[in-house]
Order: structure tokens, then C-alpha cells, then sequence
């Protein structure tokens, strides 16, 4: 195998550069008496030689041999059917040979034999009408023979003629057009048919003519340089051959000269290895010529060894495509544009399906980005020839297009998209307007629109076809938001916030209020506080404040609990924050109920409740009990009570003397049992499983059974104020 640098020519032609010349090889000689002026053809893989002379004219031979190429090995055949003779013509057509005229031991010889190698036997067909049957040239194109010059006593001619195998008979073609002549060289190529040089009265001539057999004329070609007699003949391919022979002084050669028909030259090649002769016959096998036998004049020394002439050489590997660049999922068409007739191929495709291939033409389909390289390995029963191409194929990934995620902007707002997965990027809107991008041949535009838009990308690269993804840019309008009007409260109440947006809500900050995700929160600050209300969603939000102005209360006193006798009187005064009116309930017993100081002379044991109220309108409220001394007269329980840990009225407790067993219980408004006691010692400090009740209104029940036997039932209401 012969592995040879790559050429690259137009991007897509890759061929392996050789240059080969034939060689010569000594084969096995024929092993028969060594002669000169013998005839020889071939048949498929065999050649044959014989008849020829040595010495005097009357030593002359009919013996006939056949070679064999593949074993080269000489077996003698049946020999010539006709008399032994010397300078007899020989040609094959098909699958038999043909072989006569030339001189035997005592005349022209104009008989021709057919020599059939399946049975090894001769048939004798139509004698040769040439005028001159010594030392004539003959040649076979396709199914016809053809037999022209040769000499008889002393006069040359240029007759030609044509033999029919299946008619078996000659017809006459145009003559020579050359001066007759007799050991003329001949030989055939592509179909037309080639005679020149020879000797006319002992002088070599140079001249050679070319015969084609479709308009039955010659046409003289470039000369043979020098000239020569008694050549040998024989073509390979599209080329003629002639060596070894005599020029005009009677020197021998041994140079080897081919003619190229289309170029119309004579080019010298490496000289027949053997010793300079003339009278040698030569026969062509495939792309090998083969030369025997001949004298060498100078040391009369006659040859029977043979050389073989090989042209044969690898095919020059080399093939095209139908593009070097590709995208991934391609397929490329490999086309085998290899010289010299291969007849098999191996294609290796690494990174390609299939990974290989023996078509001649192979398809490939590439489905991975990368650079890739293509080997043809091109063979014929003369060897094979490799072409490696690194870098053959590049393979381009297809873009994946990726828009970026779905984004939400506020109106009047704009955004950066992101595109990605090629090299070029074109950018269109399904709505709104490409004019709302900065740019639509980037990867990166800032969009601004003023709706919600769907922006379609086509992303792709320098070789492949673009994709497209899409994005969603919504824009939402900016909420109108409203958080209510400002407000003015007093410590310890309450005031319910009026916000109004798109939603969702959020309040800040959240102490003081009941819900900051709600429109309308109830706020109980304990200090003044400004509530911002944020609204919307998707980042567009809006914001509103309001401020809640929280007035400190008024602070109240109505005195120390105090005891008066029946009928007696006591003074009530209030104290506590200025600028503050007062008033005073129960009214019953009063001399004043909107006075600081009021005179009390109640009946019964009472609860009397202040109430301050300042400018602000926030209040503060305080009680004190006035107890009357009635002697078992009846049981007391005061209406309000306030358990804030200043020592003044914080416990809810029974009064009265002559007590001598109670049940005390109290409810709150939903009939829930907060206390409950036997004993008029223990008194409700206003907690209910261990925290404080809120302010707010509750239900007592009493049944009380005096010392005098005497049973009271009451109930009524308390009030708890913090």
C-alpha cells in the first residue's frame, strides 16, 4: 500500500499525489534454443511465443510455447501447424490466437493458422494476401487482425490488410502511407492502430503512422528519433511501446521509448535490462509488456531470456464533496474521483454515520459538531493507495436559541433581554413593535414597551439554519393606591384604616394592628404612627401613608373608698390631669355629678365612677365606693371596679356586714364563668386563668343568708376599666 500527501484543491477536491515509473524484472527465460525473428501474442494471462531462426535462413523453428504470468512458468504446446519459419506475424482476438505468413526454409510463407489454447490444437485459415510475407507487422483492434508492409525478393511494400475471424477472410484497407518497408515496428491503442519505422534496402527510418479503422486512413504522427529496424513493439494502456532493434549502422539498442497518441510524443523510459539485440518479440499482459528472445549483432550472441515491463501502479486515491462545512445533522456526498481504476474502496469517517463505507460513493451524515478528518484507501489488483485528509469536514453545532426567561416590567419601564446558543440573533415582536428594542440584531436589546409583548428571536450561526424562541415581556401599569385619610385617636382606643389598591396589601409597620395584609386593618397604636400601605404585584407596586395621631389620656382620681352611717354624708373629689370636666355616675345622691367635688349622702352602700374627658376628647375614669353602715340591713357589690395595681380599687369583693354564708359568680358577656367564690373574703382581681380580662362589661349572681336567717339574691352588672 502506498500512502502519499494530500492536495487540496478548491475547498472540496482532495487527491493523493504519486508519481510511479514502470520497472524492469527478469522472468524466467524460454527454455527452448534461443532464436531471433519469432512471433508472439496473449491470450488473457498467457503469453506465446514461436517459431523463429538462428543461424542460416534453412535453421529455422515451428516449436510453440506458452507462459504463464501468474506462475512464470514456459510449457511447450502443439507446435505450429505450418513449416518452421523465421519473421512470421501474430496477433489474438477473444480468447484464440493467430500466427503465419513470414519465410520458411525456402520461400515466403503466405499460410495462417488459428491456435485455440482450450484444446491446444491449430486450424488453418486463409493465407495472408500480402504482397511482401517477409517480415511483416500485424496487430489486432477489437474483433478484426490486421497485417501490413513486409518485403518479398528484394522489393517493399505498403499493402494492408484486414482479417475477419468469424468470415475468415482479408479485406483490403488503405496502404501504409508510408514507403513499403519490412521489419516495420506496430502495435494498437485505444482502438486505433499504430506502423512505422522498418528498413527499406538496409536504412532505418523514423516515421510513424497512425491508422483508424473507422474512416480507413492514416495520418503520420511524430517521428521516431533515431530510427530504427527490427523494433519490438507492444502498448499498455493508452500508450504504445517500442525498443530493443538496429539503426541505419547496424548497431543494437536496448532503450525503451513510449509514445503517447494523444499527445502526439516520444518520451524515453528506462532502457530493457537485458543486452542490446534486434529481432526480439514482444506481447503485453494487463499493464506489463514482456520482450524475448533477438540476436546481439555485435557479439552474435542469440537471447532466449525474457524482462517484463510493469506499468502497473496503485490508483492514485482522491475524491470530492459536496461541501467542507457543514451544519450537525448533515449529510455530505462523497464522490471517488480516483485515477488508475480502482475497483475497490475502504472510506473511514471517524465522527461520521456510518464510520465507514466500501461504496465507491459513499453519504455520511455528521451529527456532532467538531473538525473531522476523511481517509480513501483505493486498491486494484496492483495495489492500493491511501489518502488521509486531517480537517476535511467541519462540523458547525446548530444553534439552540434561547430567549431568556418570561420577565414582568412596570409601565414605563424597560428591560435588558438575553438571547443565547448561536452567533447571529434577529429579533422581531409578535405585538407591540420591534421598534420598542434599542436594536433587534443583537443578542442583548433593552426592550420598552408600553403592552405586554411576545419577542421572537431567530438565533443561528454562519453555516446553519436559525431557530427561533420566544419571551414574554408583561407590563403591568402602576397601582393607584390610597391609604386613607390621617386620623386622631386616644391611647387604648382604636381606629379601623381605609386603604384601597389592586392588591395585594402589605402595612407597615405591623404593630398596632390587627392584619397588614388586609385593606381595611383595625390600628390600636400606643404612640403616633405613620402606616404605609404598599400595593400591586410583579414589582409594580405604589405606595400611600397615613398617620394616626395618638392623644395620651387625661389621669383621674375619685378618692379613697370611704364609710358614712345611714343618713350620713360624704365629700367625693377629683382629682388628676388639668383642663379636664368631669362627671359623676350614679347621679343618685349627689349634689353635683359635673363637679370636681360633689357631696354624696346615698341610701345604700353605691360605687361611684368619675369619667375625665379632656380637650382631645379622651377620657380617664376612676371609682370609688362610699359604703353606708347599715346594721344587717343588706349586702353591697359595687358596679365598677379597677384593677391596675394602684392600690385603689383593684379587687371586685362582697360588702356588707352579717354575712353569714355567700355564692359569689361572675360571667362575661358570653355567659363564660370568669370567678366564682363561697368565701366574702376572696375577692376577683380581674384575671381569668391567669390573665387579665380586658375592659368590658360582666354579669354577677349573689345569694347571700344574713345572721338575722334572712336570704338575698342579687345580680347585676360590673364594670372592669383598665
Amino acid at each position: 500500500m502506498k500512502k502519499h500527501i494530500l492536495l487540496f484543491i478548491s475547498g472540496i477536491l482532495f487527491i493523493a499525489m504519486q508519481v510511479s515509473a514502470g520497472t524492469w524484472t527478469k522472468k524466467a527465460n524460454l527454455p527452448a534454443i534461443a532464436r531471433y525473428l519469432p512471433a508472439s501474442f496473449s491470450i488473457g494471462t498467457k503469453g506465446y511465443v514461436g517459431c523463429g531462426m538462428k543461424g542460416t535462413a534453412s535453421n529455422v523453428f515451428n516449436d510453440f510455447w506458452e507462459w504463464d504470468q501468474a506462475t512464470n512458468t514456459w510449457t511447450q504446446k502443439a507446435n505450429f501447424a505450418g513449416t518452421p519459419r523465421q519473421a512470421p506475424i501474430g496477433f489474438a482476438i477473444g480468447n484464440k490466437g493467430y500466427m503465419g505468413s513470414g519465410v520458411d526454409a525456402s520461400a515466403n510463407a503466405p499460410d495462417f493458422y488459428e491456435y485455440d489454447p482450450s484444446t491446444n490444437t491449430w486450424t488453418k485459415k486463409a493465407n495472408v494476401p500480402v504482397s511482401g510475407n517477409d517480415a511483416s507487422v500485424a496487430f489486432s483492434i477489437g474483433t478484426k487482425g490486421y497485417v501490413g508492409t513486409g518485403s518479398n525478393g528484394g522489393t517493399y511494400y505498403n499493402d494492408f490488410y484486414e482479417y475477419d475471424p468469424v468470415a475468415d477472410t482479408w479485406t483490403a484497407k488503405a496502404s501504409v502511407g508510408i514507403a513499403g518497408r519490412c521489419f516495420a515496428s506496430a502495435f494498437a491503442v485505444n482502438g486505433k492502430g499504430y506502423i512505422g519505422l522498418g528498413s527499406t534496402g538496409g536504412v532505418a527510418t523514423k516515421d510513424m503512422w497512425e491508422w483508424d479503422p473507422s474512416t480507413n486512413t492514416w495520418t503520420q504522427k511524430a517521428n521516431f528519433t533515431p530510427g530504427r529496424w527490427f523494433g519490438s513493439g507492444f502498448s499498455i494502456g493508452n500508450y504504445g511501446y517500442i525498443s530493443a532493434g538496429m539503426d541505419s549502422t547496424g548497431k543494437c539498442h536496448n532503450d525503451l521509448w513510449q509514445f503517447d497518441p494523444v499527445a502526439n510524443t516520444w518520451t524515453q523510459l528506462t532502457n530493457f535490462p537485458g543486452s542490446v539485440r534486434y529481432g526480439a518479440t514482444a506481447f503485453s499482459i494487463g499493464c506489463k509488456g514482456y520482450i524475448t528472445e533477438g540476436l546481439n549483432l555485435g557479439t552474435v550472441v542469440y537471447q532466449n531470456d525474457m524482462y517484463e515491463y510493469s506499468t502497473c501502479i496503485p490508483p492514485t486515491a482522491a475524491f470530492s464533496m459536496d461541501a467542507k462545512t457543514v451544519c450537525a445533522g448533515t449529510t455530505v456526498n462523497f464522490t471517488d474521483i480516483s485515477t488508475g481504476s480502482p475497483s475497490s474502496w475502504s472510506w473511514s469517517f471517524p465522527g461520521g454515520t456510518p464510520s465507514s463505507s466500501t461504496l465507491q460513493n459513499p453519504s455520511v451524515t455528521y451529527n456532532t459538531s467538531g473538525t473531522y478528518s476523511v481517509s480513501l484507501t483505493a486498491s486494484n489488483s496492483n495495489g492500493s493507495n491511501t489518502l488521509d485528509s486531517a480537517g476535511c469536514i467541519i462540523v458547525i453545532a446548530k444553534p439552540v436559541p434561547n430567549a431568556g426567561k418570561d420577565t414582568t416590567i412596570c409601565t414605563g419601564s424597560s428591560v435588558a433581554l438575553s438571547a443565547s446558543g448561536g452567533t447571529t440573533y434577529s429579533w422581531t415582536a409578535l405585538s407591540g413593535g420591534s421598534s420598542t428594542l434599542n436594536n433587534t440584531a443583537v443578542f442583548n436589546p433593552v426592550a420598552s414597551p408600553t403592552v405586554t409583548t411576545t419577542y421572537v428571536v431567530s438565533v443561528g450561526n454562519s453555516t446553519c439554519p436559525a431557530g427561533t424562541d420566544t419571551v414574554i415581556v408583561n407590563v403591568q401599569n402602576i397601582p393607584v393606591v390610597d391609604a386613607g385619610a390621617a386620623a386622631s385617636i386616644c391611647n387604648g382606643s382604636e381606629t379601623t384604616l381605609s386603604g384601597t389598591g389592586t392588591g395585594p396589601f402589605v402595612w407597615l409597620p405591623a404593630a398596632g394592628l390587627n392584619c397588614t395584609a388586609c385593606p381595611d386593618p383595625v390600628a390600636t397604636p400606643t404612640i403616633t404612627t405613620v402606616y404605609t400601605l404598599t400595593s400591586g404585584s410583579g414589582g409594580c407596586t405604589a405606595k400611600d401613608s397615613v398617620k394616626i395621631t395618638v392623644k395620651q389620656n387625661p389621669v383621674v382620681s375619685a378618692g379613697n373608698d370611704t364609710t358614712i352611717s345611714e343618713g350620713g354624708t360624704a365629700m367625693l373629689s377629683a382629682s388628676g390631669t388639668a383642663s379636664v370636666s368631669y362627671s359623676w355616675t350614679p347621679g343618685a345622691g349627689l349634689s353635683c355629678t359635673a363637679c370636681a367635688v360633689t357631696n354624696a349622702s346615698p341610701t345604700a352602700s353605691t360605687s361611684y365612677t368619675v369619667i375625665a374627658i379632656d380637650t382631645n376628647g379622651c377620657t380617664a375614669t376612676d371609682v370609688m365606693n362610699l359604703n353606708v353602715d347599715l346594721k344587717c340591713a343588706d349586702v353591697f357589690v359595687p358596679t365598677a371596679f379597677s384593677p391596675n395595681g394602684d392600690g385603689h380599687n383593684d379587687f371586685e369583693c362582697v360588702r356588707g356586714p352579717c354575712v353569714i354564708s355567700l355564692h359569689f359568680v361572675i360571667h362575661d358577656r358570653w355567659g363564660q364563668l370568669v370567678f366564682e367564690s363561697d368565701d366574702q373574703k376572696q375577692c376577683w382581681d380581674g384575671y381569668y386563668n391567669g390573665k387579665p380580662m380586658d375592659s368590658g362589661v360582666f354579669i354577677y349572681y349573689l345569694t347571700a343568708t344574713m345572721e338575722d336567717g334572712k336570704t338575698i339574691a342579687k345580680q347585676g352588672n360590673i364594670t372592669l376599666v383598665r
